[in-house]
């Protein structure tokens, strides 16, 4: 019987370890279409896991202290190829690190078309075991708005040759969810079965940029046990196409969703629609109040009812703006 990965992984440091085998590389016994999976050691004793990539450069991971994921191009005798590492930076922590190692190795070999979005998703499994539990963590329907921004960010990333996350601001505090130069997209989602609503906070949400345009992108979604959306499939799903894993979780820490903290319930998007914002859509702005009231308002909260609002963009308009947003429409 076959020994599981971990296992061999612990028995190969030994290996390695004998005669000073610093700058050798050991097979862990799977092999996947790209090649044989190795481990090795760094010229500073670093243990680390090689996963050669077929198809080149993929998902990173670099924001955790103890273990890393890099794309590195690496010699081991048969020629340079594309490698991701898998690298323990705290010795400290090598038997934790053989474990996890072990894991990543057996979901690649399940899963190899992407290997760095599968160690990622391994990964975020970890530091949500790992990660102290605080309160009750975010509501269902925080995580709900959550995921509807990155369904919005994957269908602008999915446009964009360059794979950028720049546009997602509403994590660094501005009025709006999305921003490029002078287009702005407000994201709202709701698990409601039968209204079309949503809420409005504070005058400025529904005002476009000066001189620009504003969209505004609803979506309704049904909580299903074995659905196709979860956090973490859209951070996978996202990472896939090529953006760096740290950019995404840095902006999910900074709304207040460090991993280990959404849960893993899963979804169902029923509905997308997207509209434009403009002088006929019904909202409050600084416009239309006098500027001393304006001022003195505070904490203003409305809803807006969709079923009265002016009709949706079309399917082919909507991949305009989100091109757009991409910086190539």
């Amino acid at each position: 019987m076959m020994s599981e990965p971990s296992t061999l992984i612990k028995e190969g440091w030994m290996v390695l370890a004998e005669g000073g085998r610093v700058s050798q590389v050991l097979p862990v016994g799977c092999r996947i279409p790209a090649g044989e999976i190795v481990q090795g050691l760094t010229p500073e004793g670093l243990r680390r896991i090689l996963i050669p990539l077929a198809d080149g450069p993929g998902p990173e991971d670099r924001i955790s202290a103890g273990v890393k994921l890099r794309n590195i191009r690496a010699d081991l005798g048969a020629g340079t190829d594309d490698y991701l590492e898998v690298r323990c930076e705290l010795p400290r922590l090598n038997d934790l690190f053989d474990d996890l190692a072990g894991e990543m190795v057996s979901a690649v070999v399940q899963d190899p078309a992407v290997p760095g979005a599968t160690c990622i998703a391994v990964l975020d499994r970890w530091r949500a075991l790992l990660r102290s539990v605080k309160g009750q963590g975010p509501s269902r329907s925080s995580v709900v708005g959550l995921l509807g921004e990155l369904v919005i960010a994957e269908r602008i990333v999915k446009a964009d040759p360059e794979r950028r996350m720049d546009m997602w601001v509403g994590r660094e505090g501005q009025r709006h969810d999305f921003r490029r130069g002078q287009l702005a997209i407000e994201c709202k989602s709701t698990l409601q079965t039968k209204k079309r609503t949503f809420s409005v906070h504070g005058i400025g949400q529904l005002e476009e940029p000066e001189g620009g345009e504003l969209y505004l992108a609803w979506m309704r979604f049904e909580h299903v046990p074995g659905g196709r959306l979860s956090i973490s499939g859209m951070i996978s799903r996202i990472t896939a196409l090529g953006v760096p894993s740290e950019l995404v979780h840095t902006g999910m820490d900074e709304r207040g969703f460090p991993p280990g903290t959404w849960g893993e319930e899963d979804f169902e998007l029923l509905e997308l629609s997207v509209y434009r914002v403009g002088g006929g859509f019904p909202r409050i702005v600084s416009s239309q109040i006098d500027e001393a009231a304006c001022s003195a308002i505070s904490d203003l909260t409305y809803t807006v009812d969709l079923d009265v609002c002016p009709e949706p963009i079309d399917p082919e308009q909507m991949e305009s703006v989100f091109a757009e947003m991409a910086g190539v429409g």
